[in-house]
C-alpha cells in the first residue's frame, strides 16, 4: 500500500529545530493529524511549526530503500507497449 510522507519541522522555545516524517493515507494534511503526531512526540513541550513539506506518495518500501519494487518499475514500460499496440491496431483496422 502507497501512502503520503511529509516532513515537519519544528522549533521549541530555545530555538532548537527538529525534522519529523508523517506518513499519511491521505494527501491533505490536517491539522488535527499533525497535532496527533506532534502529542506523540512532544507531549511536554510547546513547538512552533515552522514547515511542512510534501515528500511524495509511495510505498513503504520504497520509502525507507530508495527502491521501487518490480511491478513500479514495469508498469510504464507495460502502459507504453498497450497504447502502442492499440495504437497499431487502429492503424491497421483503417488500413483495410
Amino acid at each position: 500500500m502507497r501512502n503520503h510522507y511529509f516532513t515537519i519541522t519544528t522549533a521549541d522555545e530555545a530555538g532548537r529545530l527538529q525534522s519529523r516524517v508523517i506518513r499519511h493515507a491521505d494527501k491533505r494534511l490536517t491539522a488535527p493529524v499533525i497535532n496527533a503526531q506532534l502529542e506523540e512526540i512532544n507531549a511536554y513541550q510547546p513547538v512552533a511549526i515552522t514547515s511542512v513539506s510534501y515528500l511524495g506518495k509511495m510505498s513503504d518500501t520504497y520509502f525507507e530503500t530508495g527502491v521501487k519494487s518490480l511491478s513500479d518499475r514495469l508498469w510504464p514500460a507495460f502502459l507504453a507497449a498497450s497504447t502502442i499496440f492499440i495504437a497499431l491496431a487502429t492503424f491497421a483496422a483503417t488500413k483495410f
